[in-house]
């Protein structure tokens, strides 16, 4: 019974470990960091000369900075889009309705957040 109870342990343990690094996401990274990552993973993967390995590191390197600035962008343009949809917003409701829909907006991401934390800790 004991060992079981220990196998048990050792399960629920494990699963909650390798659910901890699925909450890493390499969203702080450098374009750079994100280089060197695919660089040494296909350097084991595929046995990389030095030569290699720093002409794949330089490639590794232009892409990522090309979809970090790409990331950029469509932030900016997302950022510019909300604000000109409130501002036309803002023109067409009265002050009441306009303090009510942003609102009605804030308690609609709330809601929408809390569902999927909800989802994603079962």
């Amino acid at each position: 019974m004991k060992k079981l109870i220990m196998i048990a342990l050792v399960l629920v343990s494990a699963i909650g470990y390798a659910q901890d690094k699925k909450e890493k996401i390499k969203k702080d990274w450098t374009p750079e960091q994100m280089a060197e990552k695919k660089t040494k993973k296909m350097t084991s993967e595929l046995n990389l000369t030095d030569a290699q390995q720093e002409r794949v590191r330089l490639i590794h390197l232009i892409k990522a900075k090309e979809r970090m600035a790409k990331r950029t962008a469509l932030r900016a343009n997302n950022q510019t889009a909300k604000s000109n949809y409130k501002a036309q917003m803002k023109e067409i409701l009265t002050a009441d309705q306009y303090s009510k829909w942003i609102e009605n907006n804030e308690k609609s991401k709330r809601d929408k957040r809390s569902n999927y934390m909800q989802k994603r800790k079962q």
